[in-house]
């Protein structure tokens, strides 16, 4: 209901991709949009959209010379050093003011969209994360003499899928 009436109302939208939208919001108000349906990743990503310019817009002036993201893994770099914790402050308020919010009708909507610092990887010229995984490819960060440089290519845990994936085709082939 929040992203109808927030971003689809007033949108150039057609009436009847409205009104089709609006059904869909109508019938799963109760128990809220399920994941995995199309319809449902749509939305999120129309809201999704609006976190991405306020993220552009905050850390234009840090120097962001590359934001990206897909679906819930993003990446920023930088043309000079920010600090974890501002980065980390701001991804939070942005994450809080546009998925967190309080604005619906005065319903306050679950905390759970939060960053995983699991996932998360810091890294400047000089210190951090040598080596960090991003969509499937892995990234390690090599020094020689004055030049720093990233070597790239697959990540491990994704060569392990395809490498079990292998294994059942040959598995399969063997035994017909």
């Amino acid at each position: 209901e929040y992203i109808y009436d927030e971003y689809i109302r007033e949108s150039i939208m057609s009436r009847s991709e409205k009104k089709l939208l609006l059904e869909l919001i109508n019938k799963t108000s109760s128990y809220g949009c399920a994941q995995g349906l199309a319809t449902s990743n749509v939305l999120v990503e129309i809201i999704a959209k609006v976190f991405d310019n306020a993220i552009i817009t905050q850390f234009d002036e840090f120097g962001l010379v590359l934001y990206k993201r897909y679906v819930d893994d993003g990446i920023l770099i930088f043309n000079r050093r920010v600090g974890k914790k501002e980065i980390r402050s701001i991804l939070q308020e942005k994450i809080d003011m546009v998925f967190n919010s309080d604005k619906y009708d005065g319903k306050s909507t679950k905390k759970n969209v939060v960053l995983s610092e699991e996932k998360e990887r810091y890294q400047t010229r000089h210190t951090g994360d040598a080596q960090f995984d991003y969509l499937g490819y892995s990234f390690l960060l090599e020094r020689q003499e004055q030049v720093a440089y990233y070597k790239y290519g697959i990540a491990l845990q994704k060569l392990e899928k395809y490498k079990m994936q292998l294994e059942k085709i040959y598995e399969d082939y063997a035994i017909s």
